[in-house]
This record gives C-alpha cells, sequence and structure tokens, in this order.
C-alpha cells in the first residue's frame, strides 16, 4: 500500500453523554477514492469534520497529508477540498461573484477547471445564490471544492439533490480528479450505487465504530447467500454452518453464511437435495455488516 494521505488513530468524539465516535482509526492511500457509508447518526459527518478540525476531536490523532489539522490548519484546508452537507454561501452573490470571490482565497484556483467543471454541471453564473434550486447549490458547491485543484477531496453526501444524470457526470470528474495518482477523495453516502461506481475502498460505519474497512471486492466475498432445497424437512437441530441468519422455508431454507463453509459437505447430507451459491449486492452486504447477527436456530420462517 501506499503512504497514507489520510489517517486517523483511536479517533474518539463526545457530545455530552452521547458518544458519536468511538475510538476508531484508519488510512487512506493517495490515490484513492474512498466511499464511507453507514446509517444516519453513524457517525460519517462527525469524522470528516474532525479531518479538518471544524470538530475538535475528544482524544486520538489526525494527519491529512502529514499535517495535524489543529496545529496547521491554514496548511490543511489550502490543500483540500471539502462539500458539507449542507451549503453556507453569500446568498446576496451572483454565482460568478461567489468564484471570484473564493478564487480571492486559494492561491491554486485554477479558472480553466472551474469552466470546464461548470460546462459539465451548467450552473447558471449570472442566478443569485439565494434563487439556486437544492441541485445547483450542490453543483456549485461542487465546483467551489473542486476548482482549485485540491490533493484531498472531502465530500459529505455530495450528489444530494442531484438528478441521476448530474450524478454520474460528477462522479465522472471525480474519477478523473486521479489522474493525479498522488490525490485522494473520501466520501460519504447513502447512495450505494455511487459507491460501486467509483470506489476502491470501501469504510463501514455503525454507531460511531467502523464495521469494516476493505475493498469492494474482499467485501463482496465476505458473505455467501445460500439456497438450500431439502428432500424432506430438515432435522429440527439442523443448523446451517456459519449462517447469520436463515429464512426457513418448508422444503428450501434461503442462509447467508460468513467465511468458509464446506458447501460440498452440506450438500452432501441426505436430506439436502441440492445447494446453490449466489454473490450479495453491496447494498445486501451493507445490511449484513450493520444487523444484529441473530440465532439462526430462533429465525422466524417468512413463508
Amino acid at each position: 500500500m501506499t503512504e497514507a494521505g489520510l489517517s486517523v488513530e483511536h479517533l474518539t468524539k463526545r457530545f455530552r453523554k452521547v458518544v458519536a465516535v468511538n475510538d476508531i482509526s484508519f488510512a487512506v492511500p493517495r490515490g484513492s477514492i474512498c466511499g464511507l457509508v453507514g446509517p444516519n447518526g453513524a457517525g460519517k459527518t462527525t469524522t470528516i469534520r474532525m479531518l479538518l478540525d471544524l470538530v475538535r476531536r475528544d482524544a486520538g490523532t489526525v494527519r491529512v497529508l502529514g499535517m495535524d489539522p489543529v496545529r496547521n490548519r491554514l496548511g490543511v484546508l489550502s490543500r483540500v477540498g471539502y462539500v458539507p452537507e449542507k451549503h453556507h454561501m453569500y446568498e446576496w452573490m451572483r454565482v460568478q461573484q461567489l468564484l471570484e470571490f473564493v478564487a480571492g482565497v486559494y492561491p491554486r484556483w485554477d479558472w480553466q477547471e472551474s469552466r470546464r467543471l461548470n460546462e459539465i454541471l451548467n450552473l447558471p453564473l449570472d442566478r443569485t445564490v439565494k434563487a439556486l434550486s437544492r441541485g445547483e447549490l450542490a453543483k456549485l458547491a461542487l465546483i467551489v471544492a473542486l476548482s482549485h485543484r485540491p490533493e484531498v477531496l472531502l465530500l459529505d453526501e455530495p450528489t444530494s439533490g442531484l438528478d441521476p444524470l448530474i450524478r454520474r457526470d460528477f462522479l465522472s470528474a471525480m474519477v478523473g480528479l486521479l489522474k493525479d495518482r498522488d490525490r485522494i477523495v473520501l466520501f460519504s453516502t447513502h447512495i450505494l450505487s455511487d459507491v460501486e461506481r467509483v470506489s476502491d475502498q470501501v469504510i463501514v460505519m455503525n454507531e460511531g465504530t467502523i464495521v469494516a474497512h476493505d475493498t469492494l471486492e474482499a467485501l463482496r466475498a465476505r458473505f455467501r447467500k445460500l439456497s438450500l432445497l431439502f428432500r424432506s424437512p430438515p432435522p429440527e437441530d439442523f443448523e446451517v454452518p456459519g449462517a447469520r441468519r436463515v429464512d426457513k422455508g418448508l422444503r428450501e431454507w434461503v442462509a447467508i453464511v460468513e467465511g468458509n463453509t464446506d458447501i460440498d459437505q452440506l450438500g452432501s447430507q441426505a436430506h439436502i437435495a441440492d445447494v446453490a451459491i449466489h454473490p450479495l449486492t453491496l447494498e445486501e452486504v451493507f445490511v449484513e455488516l450493520v444487523a444484529k447477527k441473530e440465532d439462526p436456530r430462533h429465525a422466524e420462517s417468512a413463508r
């Protein structure tokens, strides 16, 4: 793995009695697009904001391109593009005025890149920020974040409010950012199809902790769906090895298994007529990772 451009160790944040982020550690190497997924309240936004010191951490260490955002906040902000979940901009300005204002803040602002992005996202430059729709505000935030060619791009629900066509164009632009293999993208989203389309890594958070961090291929390989067809009703004490949950019918069971279940040995049992294996989608893997594991012996029949 190449040198990590983003790294956190034992990162923790509490809001009074609520632990929003609980002792998490991860690293994202340069040249990666990493999707950060999890249910509402999992701690995704708080984690991203701590990377920029917009929320002060209670414990742990953060390094962005080798810098501590607490000690060198300006250095981090000058090299990071950030799109927050909620956009706060000067509503009285026209879009072109706002871009000119922001360009004065970033020494590395690239007007050619700004115009290229606007051709993709088709934002009305002569309209006031106040008059923009939710989707148009998202487009403006993306242009601001990308136009100074950041080395790190942090996006919190970046495609929220965008129609599928614009989402596709933006994701293509995000991949294009990685033509320079030293750059990094970390984005949180609830749209798992976006993660599947562009990410090479996925971090799954739940209740303030990281429950998985791996490549897409490795996550998909972690679970399998088995369809078991029985010649006769199975014994009452029959269990599917490695099963997290089982949907029990009279003649067919569907089990989600984790690990290396011996399919040949399972299928050789006299009361089993056939065993079929089906791959899981990322959405199904996500559900398995954030759901509580049930005792398959007490699973309710769905038929």
